[in-house]
């Protein structure tokens, strides 16, 4: 079984006073957007760490966490995620960002395909860019929990054997209220 880990507890410092993640988009939160694509995904767990500003009805289906540390860095927040996600023994997991709504179901299941066992590193690359949506086998385990920083995975992308191709359309990744306004026109 997999786990399904959705990234969601960034401070969202360039957007504004308002938490990203809980702007609206098409009427709903954008959060709302990602969790209701994941929960397509057949036979895993899932979690989803979360600032203590999200609700966690909006995710219904996740089990959610939220970070200790008083100004959780990216990696404190995976590592929130992957100690719960190792308690249900998956053998690998899927991390996912809060802040990309467009990735489509199609994406994560390319992902999910390329999985070969224990060793399986599966990211997504956007030209030359590798990025979440990635898949880790369980043999990646130690090296997520041993990160440190505001860089997540990051580091460990560029050892992937796999390497999906994502239409730059989108890999849209909100972090200003720009970024959302665009998105919105060009959805219009």
């Amino acid at each position: 079984d997999m786990a399904i880990i959705l990234l969601a507890a960034g401070h969202s410092r360039r957007f504004g006073t308002v938490n990203k993640l809980l702007a609206q988009l098409d009427g709903k939160p954008l959060i709302s957007h990602v969790a209701a694509t994941l929960l397509a995904l057949p036979n895993a767990s899932r979690i989803a760490v979360i600032g203590s500003d999200i609700d966690p009805d909006l995710l219904p289906g996740f089990e959610t966490v939220v970070p200790n540390a008083k100004n959780p860095l990216q990696s404190d927040s995976l590592k929130a995620a992957l100690a719960v996600a190792l308690e249900k023994q998956p053998d690998g997991v899927l991390l996912c960002l809060g802040d990309m709504p467009l990735i489509p179901q199609s994406h994560y299941e390319k992902l999910l395909a390329y999985w070969d066992g224990p060793a399986t590193l599966a990211v997504t690359r956007m030209k030359q860019r590798l990025m979440p949506p990635a898949l880790f086998g369980k043999n990646w385990f130690s090296a997520l929990m041993q990160l440190e920083g505001d860089q997540g995975a990051r580091a460990l992308l560029s050892d992937a054997e796999h390497r999906i191709s994502l239409a730059e359309a989108l890999a849209v990744d909100i972090d200003t209220i720009i970024d959302l306004q665009r998105l919105r026109l060009f959805q219009t």
